[in-house]
């Protein structure tokens, strides 16, 4: 069973005990959210430099991270419910209130930028497929032409080019 697997079983209704197990629910969540965040800016890196087999490395590494995001997704609403988690907070001692307060503001932060780096990821990726589609296209319209240039500029009888030709 999983450390973080926070619940009310057992009839917790000590706001102390709940609010330092709702503090340890958050906390988690955002270092969970920092290594989203990291493998988001590690894939797009990946991206700006073109290098695709490093991508898909991390792309695996990030399906894995999606299962334990969903994980965490489900012990938060186990332990808070459908409310809303600064509602909650406002009745947890000070400290616990003060702590979960900050976490929340970090946590704020940094979906906001998994979010922005997220769109960027989409458009480089969309902006990749663009591109090989567009050489798809060059190289299959290249062999369809009927014929190509000779050394002395007149049309030669070979369909496409070179590598099409050995390649059939």
């Amino acid at each position: 069973m999983n450390e973080l697997e926070l619940s009310h079983e057992g009839g917790e209704t000590d706001i102390a005990g709940f609010s330092k197990q709702g503090l340890k629910l958050l906390i988690s969540e955002l270092m969970l959210q920092k290594r989203n965040l990291d493998l988001l800016r590690r894939q797009n890196a990946a991206l700006l430099s073109c290098n695709r087999r490093v991508f898909v490395e991390l792309h695996e590494q990030y399906v894995v991270l999606v299962g334990e995001l969903e994980v965490q997704s489900i012990l938060r609403i186990r332990h808070f419910g459908e409310r809303r988690v600064e509602s909650l907070i406002q009745s947890w001692p000070e400290t616990e209130k003060r702590n979960s307060m900050r976490v929340l503001g970090e946590l704020r932060t940094v979906v906001t930028d998994i979010q922005r780096i997220n769109t960027q990821n989409g458009k480089l990726v969309g902006t990749q497929m663009k591109y090989i589609d567009f050489m798809l296209n060059v190289l299959i319209s290249t062999y369809r032409k009927g014929s190509t240039y000779g050394p002395q500029g007149a049309q030669s009888i070979n369909r496409g080019n070179l590598f099409f030709n050995s390649a059939a």
